[in-house]
């Protein structure tokens, strides 16, 4: 086994040799170094492409190894083992490892780690608070890149949207213009035949009849009316106004005309959708 006597509260090595995993590749040698009290290793996950992994030099191996599988959620297999194929314990300073060669399996494969030049220490107490400082310092500096590239993609995101959306809106707008006219003009035939109507019945009470033959008649008129309120509300689960009226008419005019003028509504609606919702996303990572 690999002595590991260069730093202190040194574990043993576990009794478990590198040839005991049945199939192991060598996949060649991966980049390391120590920049002060930082490891710094590329190692290749899935996709082919290298991670860089920054452990502090004492904190143990079992921290590297849980960084890799955080970040690696398929892999099922992440040791360390010694240049001669001794599995190293997840308890060892990663000082004490990496003074000399080692291995480390990523499922199937097996890579090579040079030995890097340790530095020495000379206060325990200072350099400890150091590495937890840098530890700090890298996760922080991690998180915060992570965040500006998730905003960058989202910027991107939204201006890839808005550039879709453009052109429809401007059929949009011109559709919802054109029904808004309809509706107007709607509204104005709606006035109009109300006022034919009280002028007839005043003409029939006043003139050609009496009020004692014309209020049955205005009453079944009202209650007939009160009877289309409720029916329109029974067709459409709304309630009868002239401004739900209008806006109804506006929407069911404007899904009229955008199959001629080429305006998927269905398309049109989602990228409306994609757009808030990127927006909301963006708000949370500023």
């Amino acid at each position: 086994a690999l002595p590991l006597t260069a730093a202190p509260r040194v574990c043993l090595v576990v009794a478990r040799a590198l040839s005991a995993s049945a199939g192991a590749i060598d996949a060649g040698t991966i980049e390391a170094a120590i920049d002060k009290s930082l490891v710094t290793i590329a190692l290749p996950l899935a996709g082919g492409a290298k991670t860089l992994f920054h452990v502090p030099l004492r904190s143990p191996v079992k921290q590297l190894v849980s960084n890799v599988r955080e970040e690696d959620q398929e892999l099922t297999t992440c040791r360390l083992f010694s240049a001669s194929g001794d599995a190293i314990s997840l308890n060892t300073p990663l000082s004490a490892v990496v003074s000399q060669p080692f291995k480390i399996l990523l499922n199937d494969r097996v890579y090579s780690v040079p030995a890097l030049p340790v530095p020495a220490a000379s206060n325990e107490g200072t350099s400890e608070e150091a590495d937890g400082l840098l530890a700090r310092t890298a996760a922080a500096l991690c998180a915060f890149e992570a965040s500006q590239a998730k905003r960058q993609e989202i910027v991107q995101q939204i201006h890839t949207l808005e550039a879709q959306l453009k052109p429809m809106e401007k059929i949009r707008l011109e559709l919802e213009d054109k029904g808004r006219r309809a509706g107007n003009r709607m509204a104005w035939m709606g006035l109009a035949f109300m006022s034919v109507q009280f002028g007839f019945m005043a003409r029939l009470t006043w003139w050609d009849y009496s009020w004692d033959i014309m209020e049955p008649v205005t009453y079944f008129l009202g209650y007939g009316t009160s009877m289309l309120y409720f029916a329109y509300y029974v067709a459409t689960k709304a309630e009868f106004g002239p401004l739900a009226v209008t806006d109804r008419h506006i929407s069911a005019a404007l899904i009229k005309r955008a199959a001629k003028s080429g305006l998927d509504v269905q398309a049109y609606n989602k990228l409306v959708d994609d757009l808030h919702d990127a927006q909301t996303d963006l708000k949370k990572n500023l």
